[in-house]
């Protein structure tokens, strides 16, 4: 296994490891996108899309209170063509934006 990157999900929190088998077939492809939006941030949607923060400031972001604010998201995944479920980010009153 070849770590990638660590990644705090926030300030002084646990990390996110990346990693990916070497051995495996096939390729990584690495998506970065981010969300706007106001209240309370929709966790859910970092297992639902498969995503984490892309920096530890993004991390930060996810916990605070500012409105409105913008999230910097990563997924990495085998599949190129894979896009954020906008029109569930857009159910939480969050707003994807894929021009990061």
């Amino acid at each position: 296994m070849e770590r990638m990157r660590n990644l705090p999900c926030r300030p002084g929190g646990p990390e996110y490891v990346v990693e990916r088998d070497t051995a495996a077939k096939g390729q990584l492809y690495a998506f970065k996108y981010s969300v706007v939006g106001r209240g309370s941030f929709p966790t859910d949607m970092l297992r639902y899309d498969a995503s984490f923060p892309a920096d530890s400031e993004s991390a930060g972001l996810i916990v605070d209170t500012r409105e409105p604010r913008t999230v910097v998201l990563r997924r990495l995944s085998a599949n190129q063509n894979w896009r954020p479920e906008f029109e569930r980010w857009r159910s939480f009153n969050w707003m994807v934006k894929t021009d990061v």
